[in-house]
């Protein structure tokens, strides 16, 4: 017999580059070859997902989401206001896939189904942005964090991750710096930032990569980066490839830890949360929920 009989997936036929759709039998196919009572919802909208999440979650032993890291958002989102909180597996269908590549889980059809029908629940720290909006790996601000959300879906479904880097390059022509008083625990910073992030991940927008000794996913404790405007196109360069080599280049990226964070401007500032929209405030606050929720992963 399998852990989980009884598997709600929910499908976003939009994510990445249009395969979810072929997939769809694929996937329901698969669990049930598996032993497991399958019921499959596509989306239609925005905000489907964390509705039927949090509406059925208590009449199945798993959720499943298939597609990006936005959907995954959303599926997090309703199973933390659901009436029982439920293990969530997740088969990546998006442009980026953050979140899959931190947890190292593949998108390898029937392999990643077998891994969740075979796998173990891990708990999972989520962060909650504002008292109203729960956080899967990162909350971010400034440079590159529009390209995340404003890349038009039919270019991300025909580049991929192309999509979003010539996105990313636009914003280089117009960097906007930002003066922003940060509190980490009881810690204050206070400076003129590019870019900022608090995350729970390896891999945040392909570019930022940290070692996997430095970052605990069930340890109340995100990662706060905070990142200063470089005087020229060197500096550029040293600052990015410093930050996806894991060296961080102490000149412009200041790193620390923390449970708690609030972010101060005299600036509205827009929030990238998970790569979708978070809206745009002059205060905003991230605290750490630890074991939120359970991820499956391969035993």
């Amino acid at each position: 017999m399998p852990k989980y009989t009884k598997v709600l997936v929910i499908i976003n036929p939009r994510s990445g580059k249009l395969k979810v759709r072929q997939q769809l039998f694929d996937i329901a196919s698969c669990f049930s070859e598996n032993g497991c009572e399958t019921t499959v919802f596509t989306t239609r909208a925005k905000g489907d997902a964390e509705r039927y999440a949090a509406a059925m979650a208590d009449r199945f032993d798993v959720v499943v989401c298939r597609g990006g890291d936005g959907t995954l958002n959303e599926v997090v989102n309703g199973i933390m206001r659901a009436s029982e909180k439920k293990p969530i597996g997740f088969l990546p269908a998006g442009t980026s896939n953050d979140f899959a590549h931190t947890l190292g889980i593949p998108d390898l059809g029937k392999k990643s189904v077998k891994a969740i029908v075979n796998g173990v629940p891990v708990a999972h720290d989520v962060g909650l942005f504002n008292e109203e909006r729960y956080v899967n790996y990162t909350a971010s601000f400034g440079v590159f964090t529009k390209s995340s959300y404003s890349t038009p879906q039919p270019a991300k479904n025909l580049l991929g991750y192309g999509a979003y880097l010539s996105y990313a390059v636009k914003e280089l022509s117009h960097v906007k710096t930002y003066r922003v008083k940060v509190t980490c625990d009881d810690k204050v910073y206070e400076d003129d930032y590019v870019f900022g992030s608090v995350t729970n991940a390896l891999v945040v927008g392909g570019f930022i990569h940290y070692n996997k000794d430095e970052v605990d996913f069930n340890d109340g404790i995100f990662e706060l980066l905070l990142v200063k405007k470089p005087n020229n196109s060197r500096e550029w360069y040293d600052l990015l490839k410093g930050a996806y080599t894991k060296n961080f280049d102490e000149r412009f990226m200041l790193c620390l830890k923390g449970k708690e964070f609030k972010f101060e401007s005299d600036q509205a500032i827009s929030w990238s949360l998970d790569g979708e929209f978070g809206g745009e405030q002059r205060l905003s606050t991230f605290k750490v929920i630890q074991s939120g929720i359970e991820i499956i992963r391969k035993s």
